[in-house]
């Protein structure tokens, strides 16, 4: 029997499916942008019980890794490791709140590609709405990878390099193999050229270390080379550093003057420098009277953090009490918690706790600073992106 559709019996499956594609993205955009207004409140009117659901989740995927860099935590006894990892399952149990938030952070301290179901789970999160960014350090994207990866949609990876010449890096990144992880990336590079695609946008991780310092001005070449147009600059932060890596750190001074060079070196050729110092930029007197300023962060007001066992938390760079589990309470409770809330309250009173006065990401309240948080987030949710 002749199929009378024109262009035949696949043609018209695939009309099928970009129209059931466009759909859910549409889905996907108003739920973001009901979300986005309830996220507006929240932000310019704060209070410690959220209105709004997640503008962002953050996974901690697993704590499984390939590599033993020098200046990671994994490297600290005193850290859990190798204890779990997310499944398909547990990523269902999210799934009502993935449409309404703009990105799916997935980080932590293992390697995301070790799992065999990562691309599977990318996928999920994709055809769901928001956008994952994954932190890799690059040396398991096998050609097979950087094929699915090229053609599944809009998507960061953010490769952990850490060292522009094979001696530097294999001596920070132990374990991995530098022609090999450029080599990948190449390879995710002709991918997406053949494919017509932007993504995944690839962008470099890089922690400054006494180690690396020297070949800032090397990086702009090799994110040439591999198809990045941004850089991430941060130095080592003392999050459960193993002491015998603290030999390797910057000062703050070092670090400012190595970003300013690297910046100098990028412009040329087009590539943008983004450097986080994890030093707070605002002293806070211990012994500050309660309500004597108002303080933000924006990870508790637009985050919600998940362990690679499904455990929520306040937040990923602090010492706070777990707040549910995925398997065991609802989404809800998790975000509202009782414990999310009171550290909430302490911020918005002048109190934060002792583990959040040193964090770069804590600011004085001042409501122009979350307007403009909020307008960054809103580039995620421009209609006119909408059917591309």
């Amino acid at each position: 029997m002749i199929d009378p559709a024109p262009g035949g019996k696949k043609a018209r499956l695939a009309r099928v499916d970009g129209r059931a594609m466009r759909r859910s993205r549409l889905y996907s955009y108003v739920r973001r942008a009901a979300n986005t207004l309830l996220a507006c409140a929240d932000y310019l009117f704060p209070q410690a019980r959220m209105r709004s659901r997640p503008l962002a989740i953050h996974i901690e995927y697993n704590d499984y890794c390939n590599a033993r860099c020098i200046q990671c935590a994994r490297e600290n006894p005193d850290i859990p490791r190798n204890t779990g990892q997310w499944t398909l399952d547990m990523l269902e149990r999210i799934s009502p709140w993935l449409p309404s938030a703009g990105y799916v952070g997935i980080a932590g301290l293992g390697e995301p590609f070790i799992s065999e179901t990562l691309l599977d789970f990318l996928e999920r999160i994709v055809q769901a709405g928001p956008a994952p960014s994954v932190i890799t350090n690059g040396t398991l994207i096998t050609p097979e990878k950087a094929e699915r990866l090229a053609g599944m949609g809009p998507m960061l990876l953010n490769v952990s390099i850490d060292g522009a010449t094979r001696e530097t890096f294999e001596k920070i990144r132990v374990g991995a193999d530098f022609d090999k992880v450029i080599e990948n990336l190449i390879g995710l590079r002709a991918a997406k050229e053949r494919k017509k695609t932007p993504f995944p946008i690839v962008e470099i991780n890089w922690c400054l270390l006494q180690d690396n310092v020297q070949e800032m001005e090397l990086l702009p070449a090799l994110a040439e080379r591999i198809g990045s147009q941004i850089i991430n600059l941060q130095p080592a932060h003392d999050f459960g550093l193993p002491k015998a890596a603290q030999i390797h750190w910057v000062s703050d001074s070092e670090a400012e003057a190595a970003a300013q060079r690297l910046r100098q070196a990028a412009q040329p050729k087009g590539i943008r420098v983004v450097y986080t110092p994890l030093n707070s930029q605002w002293p806070i007197d211990d012994q500050a009277p309660e309500g004597k300023a108002r303080c933000f962060c924006p990870n508790l007001w637009r985050f919600l953090h998940l362990d690679p066992r499904g455990n929520a938390r306040v937040c990923c760079m602090g010492d706070f009490e777990l707040t549910g589990n995925i398997l065991e309470n609802s989404l809800d409770d998790m975000w509202r918690a009782r414990g999310m809330a009171a550290v909430r309250q302490a911020l918005l009173r002048g109190d934060p706790p002792p583990c959040c006065r040193r964090c770069y990401l804590l600011r004085p309240y001042e409501r122009r600073q979350a307007a403009s948080h909020l307008k960054q987030y809103l580039e995620t949710i421009r209609l006119g992106a909408l059917f591309q």
